[in-house]
């Protein structure tokens, strides 16, 4: 192996621990992309680097503008991991300055990461969606719960059926302009704190829990 060829191994792996350095950030910005277009470019010498994720922010884009020359090099891959399809990684190098196995292998492995960092952010997001979809179910299930005793306890005081103490609940929430949530939560308050006595609620215009003959 010569000198020069040893240089541009180095020179290559230099690349890579550039490229894993921005991989390992927590997060991305909107320049990450273009940041790995302008390694790239930079690193081979005469070439342009064309980058497509959209969650990444985009694209990047770097290198001379398309001049008609034919490159010497064309590298072009899906960048997916795990068969999850996340964009296109091109790049067309017109002079090489490394051997063309060394480069493809670089750029092989360059597509990887990128995969690697758009997978990491796929999972943050599905983590967080899912993490707001539990709380909006455990909300609906105290939602739930909540009127349900409510509904109970309007429905024994009142000697009405269940439908109607849900209806009568939802009047005067309405007649009041307040949630009915709020209304349920003040029924169970007020229940638990009279013990059954006759009580107002507050901000209602009607009594509350007073019991029907």
């Amino acid at each position: 192996m010569t000198d020069t060829y040893q240089k541009n191994e180095i020179h290559l792996t230099r690349l890579l621990v550039e490229i894993s350095s921005l991989v390992s950030r927590q997060q991305p910005d909107p320049d990450t992309l273009q940041r790995f277009a302008h390694l790239i470019a930079g690193h081979l010498g005469s070439s342009r680097a064309e980058i497509r994720v959209p969650i990444l922010g985009g694209r990047g884009i770097a290198g001379p503008a398309e001049d008609g020359r034919a490159p010497f090099v064309v590298f072009s891959r899906r960048i997916a991991v795990r068969g999850v399809g996340y964009g296109e990684f091109s790049v067309y190098i017109l002079s090489p300055e490394y051997s063309p196995a060394s480069t493809i292998l670089t750029l092989e492995t360059a597509a990887q990461l990128i995969g690697v960092l758009a997978e990491r952010i796929r999972l943050q997001e599905q983590r967080e969606e899912l993490a707001a979809e539990l709380e909006e179910t455990r909300e609906t299930v105290v939602r739930s719960k909540l009127l349900s005793r409510a509904v109970g306890i309007v429905a024994a005081l009142k000697k009405i059926a269940p439908a109607e103490a849900e209806r009568w609940l939802a009047e005067e929430a309405a007649r009041a302009q307040r949630p009915v949530e709020e209304l349920a939560d003040r029924v169970i308050i007020t229940r638990s704190t009279t013990a059954g006595r006759a009580s107002r609620v507050p901000g209602l215009p009607l009594p509350l829990l007073r019991k029907t003959a």
